[in-house]
């Protein structure tokens, strides 16, 4: 295989890789650090990943203390893929010191400790994206976060549980005990059925107890709560009906417009808003009442807005004739499959146009348009402006 593709994958995520083959390396990204990515270093990644007894092809991460990144994918017997170290923030020598002393690395110490102090840090989602990634270029197999073991090591585990239980200790002395559940239950149920009114009560409510203390360290304790935030009022939004790939979306959004926030003096409101955001889509959902079958129309027509959507496709995942679900889709809608469709794909193209820089022809083409001119009348039609029309209107702040 051409390893320029390696070289590029490196040049994007800035994470190391390398190939093994037969026990030797075959393949490491030029300018690293040879004294690390040795054979000797290939042997003990193979060797543990043999020791987990894990399905042939099952890739594993592993999240070694203080926190670094390691992920194994083995092709076959004799030929694997080790991607990594990766770091997901800056350690100083005397952090990693304790972990390059104990570990089965000690032979090229100094190596690692130049190598992992070098890293650029990336967050633990776009190490995961990189590995999948990486393992495709490798191998050509598809796999998703969720295929990858994760492993911590044993020893890092009893280091946490001391500090548990003197945790625990010390919150039952000084009274700082979490926030209570009842609380949190009510605003996740809150959420779950789109009970706006119960939410701005909620949040205007003076709450007892304290957050957790995820970082010692103010600012990054607040963004740590956002995106902890932010995961469970999705999956609140998912069990009340919200698409789960648009609640996943929706999160993923919030926590980018949190992170390039350099001033968090209106983080509250964020999250207010956040909050409010997944409410008020469950409410609209929880205000159609649609049957399963329609829902699933729905779900699936949302997910699909850059393909062509053919009624046979919407049949085959309803589990109904076409004819028969066209019917049922019109009589509990209001409006036909194919309308519902470009509804659908116009609202997209209208966040597009607000949000986005592509073109109107770029808008077009991803929404699965080949007629240019057809996707314009099509906007029309929704919004009585073309698209150009109502993106100039937007960037002036008009009502729109």
């Amino acid at each position: 295989m051409d390893n320029s593709v390696y070289k590029l994958l490196y040049g994007t995520t800035g994470v190391p890789l390398c190939t093994v083959e037969d026990g030797r390396i075959s393949f490491r990204i030029l300018g690293m650090d040879a004294e690390f990515f040795t054979d000797r270093f290939a042997e003990i990644c193979l060797w543990d990943f043999h020791m987990q007894e894990l399905p042939s092809g099952t890739p594993v991460v592993h999240f070694l203390n203080p926190g670094f990144f390691l992920g194994i994918y083995q092709l076959t017997e004799t030929k694997g893929l080790i991607y990594g170290p990766s770091v997901p923030c800056r350690y100083s020598w005397t952090e990693i010191a304790p972990w390059l002393d104990s570990s089965l690395y000690s032979d090229n110490r100094d190596a690692a400790g130049r190598l992992l102090m070098s890293l650029n840090p990336i967050t633990e989602i776009e190490y995961i994206n990189g590995f999948c990634l990486a393992v495709y270029l490798y191998a050509g197999v598809t796999i998703k976060p969720e295929d990858i073991y994760m492993k911590q090591p044993v020893y890092f585990r009893k280091e946490l549980r001391p500090s548990l239980a003197s945790y625990i200790v010390d919150s039952r002395e000084s009274s700082g005990f979490h926030t209570p559940q009842s609380w949190e239950n009510q605003l996740l149920d809150t959420i779950e059925h789109g009970n706006t009114v119960m939410l701005k009560h909620l949040l205007h409510q003076t709450i007892v107890g304290r957050l957790g203390v995820l970082s010692f360290d103010s600012a990054r304790q607040k963004r740590y709560m956002f995106v902890t935030s932010a995961a469970v009022a999705a999956r609140a939004a998912i069990r009340g009906g919200m698409n789960y790939e648009t609640a996943c979306s929706l999160a993923d959004i919030y926590c980018q417009h949190m992170d390039s926030m350099t001033d968090l003096k209106h983080l509250d409101e964020l999250i207010h808003q956040m909050f409010f955001d997944f409410c008020e889509h469950v409410s609209r959902i929880k205000a159609n009442d649609y049957s399963y079958p329609v829902q699933i129309c729905c779900d699936y027509i949302q997910k699909h807005t850059h393909e062509k959507i053919l009624l046979k496709d919407l049949a085959k995942v309803s589990g109904y004739s076409e004819r028969r679900l066209s019917k049922k889709f019109f009589d509990e809608t209001g409006i036909r499959i194919v309308d519902y469709i470009h509804r659908v794909k116009m609202e997209e193209a209208r966040f597009l146009l607000q949000n986005s820089s592509y073109t109107v022809n770029e808008i077009g083409e991803y929404l699965g348009y080949a007629n240019q001119s057809y996707f314009i009348a099509k906007f029309k039609e929704v919004y009585s402006k073309t698209p150009s029309e109502f993106r100039k209107k937007a960037a002036l702040g008009a009502d729109i």
